[in-house]
């Protein structure tokens, strides 16, 4: 309920319906914790979209910007605003869909959160007709324009700039730029690593990109660009590769250790997503006991 001036005969407030600009600010709260969230969403739309190469761009810690460019299939003017309308997707249209999913996302919900806390401007071509394409901005979630646009190629870009411009209080929850800038790498690094098919370009302020190459052929070049430092010289990695009764495993460990679990690459993945559990973290690092030294730890990907 909202504050609301009618009361019953008893003082107590009415039962009234949220408008919608504020269902999605709330439902923002659930979506885009902080910048990590909101990246995490933009990269699985263009993977879903079957981009092959992904621009990424960050001015600080993106609060000030956050730029996603794919050349995936993309989608026309008129489509366009309907994928910033809650629950609008194309991954489902019976509940029998559910059980075929194949795509990171299908509710809908990402791009109507993310819009309606930030000035979010999207330009897009369709692969099959790139006269067709379309830019549409969004101040808070109210489209302010909306027009269409002749591309070179196909895929979406999007540039959400002033994050949690009109949900201030939001920004209270927002970390250390250290923490945040950690959290933000940790997102970035995980699709790079899980990802070995797509080209990523990576852009911090005003640094050079970092380019990140296909390497399918080659994914230990990935890793090792990942964990390690371009001055370092070869590091070696353990690669394990097992199966247990339909279920497979594999991972990359270093030899290398140091004092600490501070600074250390340490992913695990299921089905190609991340996740956090300390559970598994523990048993990676006892299973580890054997090969680095007491109270030294390394990096891992499983």
């Amino acid at each position: 309920m909202i504050p609301n001036q009618s009361q019953t005969s008893r003082g107590a407030r009415a039962i009234t319906l949220l408008p919608e600009h504020l269902v999605d600010q709330i439902k923002a709260g659930e979506v885009v914790e902080r910048p990590a969230s909101l990246i995490k969403e933009l990269l699985e739309n263009a993977i879903d979209a079957k981009a092959s190469k992904i621009s990424i761009e960050i001015k600080d810690n993106g609060l000030e910007l956050i730029g996603i460019e794919d050349n995936g299939t993309g989608m026309t003017k008129d489509q366009l605003p309907l994928a910033f309308l809650r629950h609008s997707t194309s991954k489902i249209s019976r509940f029998e869909d559910l059980y075929n999913l194949n795509s990171f996302g299908f509710r809908g919900e990402a791009l109507a959160s993310i819009a309606s806390i930030s000035r979010l401007t999207c330009v897009t071509s369709p692969y099959d007709n790139l006269e067709m394409g379309g830019v549409i901005e969004l101040h808070g979630g109210q489209i302010v324009k909306h027009q269409l646009f002749k591309g070179t190629h196909s895929g979406c870009s999007f540039y959400i700039k002033d994050l949690f411009y009109n949900t201030p209080a939001r920004l209270k929850f927002i970390k250390s730029k250290t923490a945040e800038k950690n959290s933000l790498k940790k997102m970035i690094h995980s699709f790079i690593l899980a990802q070995p098919q797509i080209t990523f370009s990576v852009k911090w302020d005003d640094k050079e990109a970092t380019l990140y190459p296909n390497c399918q052929e080659d994914y230990t070049k990935r890793i090792s660009s990942i964990f390690f430092k371009k001055n370092e010289p070869f590091k070696k990695l353990f690669h394990l590769n097992e199966s247990y009764e339909g279920y497979f495993i594999e991972g990359y460990i270093s030899q290398l250790s140091t004092k600490g679990n501070s600074g250390k690459h340490q992913f695990l993945f299921v089905n190609g997503r991340i996740i956090f559990d300390k559970a598994l973290h523990q048993t990676v690092l006892r299973g580890m006991e054997r090969y680095w030294p007491d109270r030294e730890f390394g990096h891992y990907l499983i």
